[in-house]
């Protein structure tokens, strides 16, 4: 026996041994002079070794010359009761319901009663919790469709269009329009750390700070000193306080022509956010329906692609917009920018600055430009991020759903509108075959609880 696997399997299944009933086999097999063999299987019959809760039955099988003689079946079993009751040890032990396959039947039977009794309390409720799992799995299933495949198809292709527009406006899908907010906010920082990097006090800078930038985003550019203001005036013929208009021009251009990469890094960014939303929402749509989804995706695609092209040649042309001409009609702004950023580089300079000096001119550019800087830059990250969503997000939504019924047209000529529809709204194979699997199960756990519940009730009837 301790050679036995399954005697050790059974072991570690039911260590208690509610469940495990041994059976000894061939025991015509033992000749008579295995003393010790057949001692030991008495041993293990009579509960001195091995014990299990239920014991041990022995049973002799036909042999090949009995099932060669088309032995009947109570011929057999008076052969083996003879047997157990003239050869010894098997005549020697007391319980005689322990030999023969009757006795192993009627006592097993009899055991898996009482077995089954006492553990429906817990078959039932694993029953009925394995129902309320089933039924929950297949409530997550997409729905199946019954009804018209033309209304069915344009219902959905409405919604899917009607929940994008809902998510563009902020309606819908709130961390979509938070992440373009986040982005924009990216875009702005971008643009404001190009602006000209003036520091009239740049050889003195050991000495004080420009409060005036000490709020803002550092610049991204190199020091410009009055100095390098005032070469930069001066490298031609003009004549004295004559500042050339190409001195400012310069240094409004150096800043405007840095706009564009940040601006068109920024829509691409928004392009994939807007991408990936329309994935997210037509596999929620249209997942249910591979053919649907493929149709809806095909056009989607070329309507991104399309809106992606003219919204980028759009922002493109807005940011140069700002290179040529330098104009503002927001004068007010630009004067107000202008003292105020006139007075700080002044009284940053820590040097004199008189009016018809050099000193006074290289401050007057610094002034101009940086004021200019503040009201076009001002209007760019306001009007880029304006740009994209007019252009690609709202202009998409917008014309979206008119392309996708269009293209419900199109199609097989020899089948019917009836016909593509229901094609498209096949279900995806592998929700149906899940659906099936979970419908089979569905079907096999209410039967066994409709024969928990009757063998329950004959037992209570029994008991009456």
């Amino acid at each position: 026996m301790q050679n036995q696997a399954a005697f050790r399997l059974a072991t570690d299944a039911d260590p208690k041994g509610e469940r495990t009933i041994g059976v000894l086999t061939k025991p015509d097999s033992v000749s008579d002079g295995a003393t010790g063999q057949l001692q030991s299987w008495k041993d293990v019959l009579e509960g001195r070794s091995f014990r299990l809760e239920h014991g041990y039955y022995c049973v002799r099988l036909p042999t090949d010359a009995e099932r060669a003689r088309k032995t009947s079946r109570s011929d057999f079993q008076k052969s083996a009761a003879r047997f157990f009751q003239t050869t010894y040890p098997w005549n020697t032990i007391a319980d005689r319901d322990r030999f023969g396959i009757p006795n192993f039947v009627a006592n097993i039977s009899a055991l898996l009663v009482k077995l089954i009794e006492k553990n429906i309390p817990d078959l039932r409720a694993k029953v009925a919790q394995l129902l309320i799992e089933c039924e929950d799995d297949l409530s997550a299933l997409p729905s199946l469709h019954t009804g018209d495949p033309i209304t069915e198809v344009y219902l959905r292709i409405t919604q899917f269009c009607q929940y994008f527009e809902s998510a563009v406006y902020g309606e819908k899908e709130k961390s979509f329009v938070q992440a373009i907010q986040r982005r924009y906010a990216v875009l702005k920082r971008s643009i404001e750390a190009t602006r000209p990097n003036f520091e009239p006090y740049h050889q003195y800078r050991h000495l004080a700070q420009n409060h005036c930038e000490s709020e803002l985003v550092p610049a991204s550019g190199p020091a410009i000193t009055l100095a390098d203001v005032k070469e930069t005036i001066v490298s031609g013929w003009e004549l004295p306080t004559h500042v050339p208009y190409d001195a400012t021009k310069k240094y409004i251009r150096d800043c405007t022509t840095l706009w564009k990469e940040p601006a068109i890094s920024c829509f691409n960014d928004i392009f994939v956010f807007t991408s990936d939303l329309m994935k997210k929402i037509m596999a929620h749509h249209f997942g249910q329906f591979k053919n649907l989804e493929r149709h809806v995706a095909l056009v989607v695609e070329k309507q991104l692609d399309a809106h992606r092209r003219d919204a980028h040649n759009k922002v493109a042309d807005l940011l140069n917009f700002e290179n040529i001409p330098i104009y503002t009609q927001n004068t007010e702004l630009f004067y107000a920018e202008k003292d105020h950023w006139f007075r700080c580089y002044r009284n940053l300079a820590y040097a004199e600055v008189y009016r018809n000096d050099g000193n006074y001119d290289a401050v007057d550019v610094m002034a101009t430009v940086r004021a200019y800087f503040q009201v076009a830059h001002k209007r760019v990250i306001d009007h880029v991020p304006l740009c994209i969503e007019n252009a690609l997000n709202q202009s998409l939504a917008k014309g979206l759903s008119k392309h996708l019924l269009e293209s419900l047209q199109e199609g097989d000529a020899d089948m019917s509108d009836q016909e593509r529809m229901a094609e498209l709204l096949e279900e995806d194979p592998e929700v149906a075959k899940k659906r099936v699997f979970l419908m089979d199960r569905l079907t096999r756990l209410k039967s066994i609880k409709q024969k928990l519940d009757m063998f329950e009730l004959s037992l209570v009837e029994d008991s009456d």
